[in-house]
């Protein structure tokens, strides 16, 4: 495990432990203006945020569950 995704995870959890993770879980395809209104941070942190967990290999994807 590479010490960058050792920090991700570490963000990751940080982060969601503070916005609810069921959230992200169960709606992962929320558009970002909604999520940054539940989880109360600005639509554009909010989209940095995510956008480094899929950098950072935390999110590997999307998927439909049908």
């Amino acid at each position: 495990e590479s010490l960058l995704l050792r920090h991700a995870c570490s963000k990751f959890r940080s982060w969601t432990r503070q916005t609810g993770h069921d959230v992200l879980v169960e709606e992962g395809r929320i558009p970002n203006v909604e999520l940054a209104e539940r989880v109360r941070l600005t639509p554009g942190l909010c989209l940095r945020r995510v956008q480094w967990l899929e950098a950072s290999g935390v999110i590997r994807g999307y998927r439909a569950v049908i």
